[in-house]
């Protein structure tokens, strides 16, 4: 705080952690494969069912491991977060722009694994990590032909 960055201590880091994850198993990969910033994903019906999805998934995820959430509703922190930060083009969005790996496996490919763990279905995370990783390796293919 000192050097004007606004910092808080979590007395509950698994809270906060996956607080975190939960909003951004929402927006990044939808914006890695829509090229939309974060608050244009709030102006297609279709593309908020797919995140409202992703994101109870990963909620069903971390209620079945007793993990609490720093907010009551997390399909509607997700959009609140995504209105925040309207103008963002998520780090995954410019990863795959940039023809780089992506964090999906960190994210959504972590909800899919601890989903299997625990046997929660996860049905929407598994697509959307299949879908940034297709899009990763053709990203990935296009970069490396330019050099």
């Amino acid at each position: 705080n000192h050097a004007g960055i606004h910092t808080e201590i979590s007395s509950n880091i698994m809270r906060a952690l996956w607080s975190k994850v939960l909003v951004n198993v929402g927006i990044n990969p939808l914006t890695a494969l829509t090229g939309l910033r974060n608050g244009e994903l709030l102006d297609h019906p279709e593309i908020r069912q797919v995140m409202k999805r992703a994101v109870e998934e990963a909620m069903m995820v971390a209620q079945s491991l007793g993990i609490e959430m720093e907010f009551d509703n997390p399909v509607e922190k997700v959009y609140e977060v995504a209105e925040a930060t309207a103008a963002n083009r998520s780090s995954m969005l410019q990863d795959v722009e940039r023809g780089r790996k992506t964090e999906i496996d960190a994210l959504n490919g972590a909800i899919v694994e601890l989903g299997r763990r625990i046997g929660v279905d996860t049905p929407v995370n598994e697509t959307l990590v299949a879908a940034v990783k297709g899009l990763e390796s053709v990203r990935t293919g296009l970069e490396k032909s330019r050099e």
